[in-house]
């Protein structure tokens, strides 16, 4: 029987006891046959191999992120931020082959963070998996070289590890940020206004209250079809209803809210909806409210249009290509005076 949404969530993050770390020598037999298909962190012979999940005796699983280690860092990154205020990290969650989304955010709106831009308190850095691929590799330890902007993990970078990325992020943060008080997450095809972020951080003060910011959606339903792409089985989460939660592509916290959550990851059962379960499941757990803010758009979504002062008025844009994003940017430097009152 399907429980109601006031008692599902709550059930679904009651308190649990797990087994030791799991023996099995292979993924079958960690998961079982009936799991197989499921099993979300890939292996590499160029990858040192580990157990991603701890099973308990109900077969629930919860992910474990200290098994991994950042294979490219930027420990001291956060401590060359500069400001007297509210100093932010922006992480950008990046597919590893999205090498020219990543040098077009370089090139736009991610140029004014740096020490002698127009936002020295903000720093931007890009998360990634790894890639089978050697060559791919290659170039990734050149990009991380060339910019010191890059954080790499040791797991595979794939859509269904987007959960993982994002537990990683957290982990990261609350590790190597301790001299920041906002943490921003965004994917790399999402642009982000810096200046319309710094007056809205500045204005409410978040770092004072423990909440996550973002386009915010309550009692959203899972999606049951197989073949969709936000696919998710009544065996991985079996109630009506998600909890409120913050919609992946834009959203930021105080960096106080990101070391709860993370105190969190490892106890809260897994599900492949990495905001759901960052924002939603393990917010809800760690007893951090989610607030909604205006300004968040998708393209293609509703009636919205990337028209000329978009860039100015909004405060990011989601679902943005490269191409997109360069060009649009270029005239957004032209035209930008007069978009200050539009």
């Amino acid at each position: 029987m399907i429980l109601t949404y006031l008692s599902s969530y709550k059930l679904f993050l009651s308190p649990i006891y797990v087994t030791p770390k799991p023996t099995a020598t292979s993924l079958a037999q960690l998961y079982g046959q009936n799991l197989s298909s499921q099993i979300f962190i890939e292996s590499s012979v160029n990858i040192e191999p580990s157990l991603p999940f701890l099973e308990d005796t109900n077969s629930t699983l919860y992910l474990r992120v200290q098994q991994f280690q950042f294979t490219i860092n930027q420990p001291k990154l956060c401590d060359g931020i500069y400001g007297n205020q509210e100093k932010a990290i922006v992480v950008v969650c990046s597919a590893i082959s999205n090498f020219l989304l990543r040098q077009a955010v370089r090139t736009t709106w991610s140029s004014e963070a740096t020490t002698h831009g127009n936002f020295s308190s903000v720093r931007v850095v890009f998360l990634l998996g790894m890639s089978t691929d050697n060559k791919t590799e290659q170039l990734v330890h050149s990009e991380s070289v060339k910019y010191s902007d890059v954080i790499q993990a040791n797991f595979i970078d794939s859509y269904k590890n987007l959960t993982l990325k994002s537990a990683l992020m957290l982990r990261w943060v609350t590790e190597f940020c301790n001299s920041v008080n906002i943490l921003v997450k965004i994917d790399d095809d999402t642009y982000l206004n810096l200046e319309k972020l710094m007056k809205k951080i500045r204005s409410s003060h978040p770092s004072n209250s423990l909440k996550i910011h973002g386009l915010t959606f309550g009692r959203s339903r899972p999606v049951r079809k197989q073949n969709h792409k936000w696919f998710v089985s009544v065996k991985e989460f079996p109630y009506r209803h998600y909890p409120e939660y913050a919609s992946g592509p834009m959203y930021f916290m105080p960096v106080e809210a990101a070391r709860r959550l993370y105190g969190v990851v490892e106890t809260t059962r897994y599900i492949s909806m990495e905001d759901v379960f960052v924002t939603g499941l393990c917010a809800e757990k760690a007893g951090i409210k989610r607030a909604k803010v205006a300004g968040i758009k998708t393209l293609g979504s509703g009636s919205f249009r990337l028209h000329a002062c978009a860039f100015s008025r909004e405060l990011a844009i989601h679902h943005i290509t490269y191409r997109m994003l360069i060009t649009r940017w270029k005239y957004f430097q032209l035209v930008k005076s007069k978009c200050k009152s539009y």
